[in-house]
């Protein structure tokens, strides 16, 4: 009976390694849930993808006006809105916050996710409730203080939101990568491959 307690004892205790070896900084099941952020090994993050993400990164506010249908009838409802973009190490892509206030400024809704820029320069955002968004690349324009452009629903919802964003404090860091450029269908580049090119006429 003793020797059966101390198999039972390493038992829990090769469990609970294992659940320990298993954890990263994140382990929101909504989170776990949207690993198609993260790029497989053979994946290339090209230098103008990180120069994008670190465009994104940091804090973001101004307004959008949320397109959607419900029940068969259409509404626009337009709100305050601020995004923290924090960004994994050395990758396009990381987790966020939206905060939403409604005109009055009252408080409407707080939302985290996670995001990604893809070679085509699209920009996924997966919510934590199970809404996806993304902002195409020919559908927006930035630049190192602002962000403006359209977003697309493709899960959770049907919705268009139609954002612009200003860049919440000074760029300390000198975008290494891609410094003074701007990114984006609207600012007249394409993406090929992960790398932004000037659209020829």
């Amino acid at each position: 009976m003793k020797q059966l307690k101390s198999y039972r004892v390493w038992i829990v205790l090769g469990l609970l390694a294992l659940t320990i070896v298993g954890c990263d900084n994140y382990t929101d099941e909504w989170y776990l849930g949207n690993r198609h952020g993260y790029y497989d090994d053979d994946d290339d993050v090209s230098d103008d993808m990180l120069a994008m993400a670190e465009y994104i990164e940091g804090q973001w506010s101004g307004t959008l006006i949320a397109k959607y249908t419900e029940g068969g009838i259409a509404y626009a409802d337009s709100f305050y809105v601020d995004y923290t973009f924090q960004r994994s190490k050395n990758q396009a892509s990381g987790i966020g916050t939206e905060y939403t206030f409604t005109l009055a400024e009252e408080p409407y809704k707080t939302r985290k996710f996670t995001w990604y820029i893809n070679q085509d320069g699209h920009v996924y955002i997966d919510f934590a409730d199970h809404v996806s968004m993304v902002i195409y690349y020919d559908d927006f324009r930035l630049d190192r203080s602002r962000f403006w452009g359209t977003m697309t629903a493709i899960k959770g919802v049907q919705e268009y939101d139609e954002f612009d964003l200003t860049y919440q404090s000074a760029h300390a860091k000198s975008n290494r990568l891609g410094n003074g450029r701007s990114y984006g269908g609207k600012a007249n580049t394409v993406m090929v491959k992960g790398v932004a090119m000037s659209k020829t006429k």
